[in-house]
């Protein structure tokens, strides 16, 4: 048969075959998708029409009387080396269509096998919310899990695989976000598996880890400020600059449940920042929580707080320093055994008479085992002014059994001087902390902000752009949310840096680790 050529250029046509070019009108209207999409196999399916001669220099003429459709058909229209494959359309079973030349399986099973593919997609997926990315998930991921399935089959065992396959989806849990780790084909969601399965080891990430100059660049402290610390454990009493609305005020810790109320109404603030919206031409500063002009009055009450100034020698006042390479000989007497060569730790804070105190610590190991989690006690003399849930995730510190120095007893067991501590923006946790480390990878340097030092990109960004999560996405209504996660965050920190290793290998042409 000789090729159908057209001569327009390329970006008016669409390529179906080795041995056809399909002329596709880009100026006129937009159908349907799936309607376009009939219509194109329609129009290819005459022009293949092996009875008929074809010339090289036209068209021809039954296509002339085929629907005209745009040329831009988004994922509905998918195209291989040996022909049309599908069109996705959310009402039902995507129909596969491929040359039946070139599949060593009967068309009619692999059309079955998409066929129940799908309807068990539609089951799984049920719970998710009902949107246009949704509604085409089961035939998109229909269409691409039956083509794992036949990839890796002979004729023999094809229905065997298809079927111990569609068992394996039935078992998974119904997700309830896109996001969610049961979402894709098996391959995807085995892969995504045993990536975060891994063990993280030293050896992959040592050249990632920060140097001296870079630890202080990046706000690190590198050494133990002089003095013996702890001389200004709190300032209740004394004045001090609210953070939320930059009114003075005196701190005062409640100590009943009276001045709990009173005092949790003293501030009228916004908790979300700003953000430049432009509507219909106009630029306006806006805050994310109520969408208000920048300027407006603050649309929540809460407390009055306050933040220490980051002079480390101040916070070395409130409560002292330590280095870490000082824990091996302070703890187990050299016994290295139980430290861990990778650890992944994230911290929460909240608002006391001391400024912002530390009130729970996460960390996990290598493979993203959590090995420690606890709430921590405050100091004596240190008093909660905000516990300040929407961003902490905590309520209460009654389960708190451990001060900050038992905590830091307790890491020595887990943390030594060769640890190699992962972090986003760890800085800030390692100030929560007093804690000095040298052995640093810090995810805001891996993942670079495009404007360069010293901006930072979000964390929640980053693992919902490289890994598919949603993180710190807690229900916020204005009073109480789950706020942050410092388990969840610590694991997305692990997750980041598992994806930087491999994705690092790719570049350089190098097998997964």
């Amino acid at each position: 048969m000789t090729p159908y050529t057209d001569h327009r250029p390329q970006k008016h046509r669409i390529f179906l075959s080795p041995i056809l070019h399909l002329q596709v009108r880009a100026d006129r209207r937009l159908e349907p998708p799936d309607l376009a999409v009939r219509h194109l196999l329609l129009a290819w399916r005459q022009l293949n029409d092996p009875s008929r001669p074809h010339r090289s220099h036209h068209p021809h003429p039954r296509l002339q009387k085929s629907p005209r459709v745009a040329f831009e058909l988004s994922y509905q229209l998918t195209c291989d080396c040996w022909g049309f494959k599908t069109s996705l359309s959310p009402t039902g079973a995507p129909i596969l269509n491929i040359n039946a030349a070139n599949t060593n399986v009967p068309l009619k099973e692999r059309q079955r096998m998409v066929t129940v593919i799908y309807e068990t997609f539609r089951t799984l997926y049920s719970n998710l919310p009902n949107n246009a990315q949704t509604a085409t998930l089961p035939g998109q991921h229909a269409i691409a899990q039956e083509a794992e399935i036949y990839a890796r089959s002979q004729r023999t065992t094809y229905k065997n695989n298809g079927a111990h396959t569609i068992t394996m989806i039935k078992k998974r849990p119904k997700p309830n976000q896109i996001s969610h780790p049961s979402v894709g084909t098996q391959g995807t969601v085995d892969a995504r598996r045993a990536q975060k399965s891994s063990m993280l080891k030293r050896a992959q990430i040592e050249h990632a880890v920060l140097s001296q100059e870079q630890l202080v660049k990046w706000g690190y402290l590198v050494e133990v400020p002089e003095g013996p610390g702890g001389t200004r454990v709190s300032d209740e009493g004394e004045e001090a600059t609210c953070e939320r609305c930059r009114t003075l005020f005196v701190v005062r810790a409640p100590r009943s449940k009276q001045e709990v109320k009173e005092l949790s109404e003293k501030c009228t603030y916004h908790w979300g920042r700003t953000y430049v919206s432009r509507i219909g031409g106009v630029r306006e500063i806006l805050y994310k929580c109520c969408s208000a002009p920048n300027g407006s009055p603050g649309c929540v009450l809460g407390a009055h707080v306050f933040k220490d100034p980051e002079d480390f020698n101040h916070l070395h006042a409130r409560h002292p320093y330590s280095l870490s390479s000082e824990f091996e000989s302070i703890s187990h007497a050299g016994d290295s055994s139980s430290e861990l060569e990778v650890a992944a730790l994230d911290c929460e804070m909240i608002y006391t008479t001391a400024g912002m105190s530390l009130a729970r610590v996460s960390v996990i190991d290598g493979a993203g085992k959590s090995v420690y989690d606890k709430l921590v006690k405050m100091d004596p003399g240190v008093e909660v002014l905000d516990y300040n849930t929407r961003f902490s995730g905590v309520k209460s510190l009654d389960d708190a059994k451990v001060d900050l120095d038992g905590v830091r007893r307790e890491l020595r067991k887990l943390i030594g001087p060769e640890t190699i501590l992962i972090g986003h923006a760890l800085e800030n946790d390692m100030r929560a902390l007093r804690m000095v480390h040298l052995k640093v990878v810090d995810t805001t340097v891996l993942f670079p902000h495009g404007s360069g030092f010293p901006y930072r990109r979000a964390l929640r960004d980053l693992a919902r752009e490289h890994l598919g999560l949603l993180i710190q996405n807690g229900n916020v209504d204005g009073t109480e949310t789950q706020g942050h996660s410092s388990l969840e965050d610590a694991v997305a920190t692990l997750d980041l840096v598992k994806f930087w290793v491999q994705d690092q290998r790719r570049r350089a042409g190098l097998p997964p680790s």
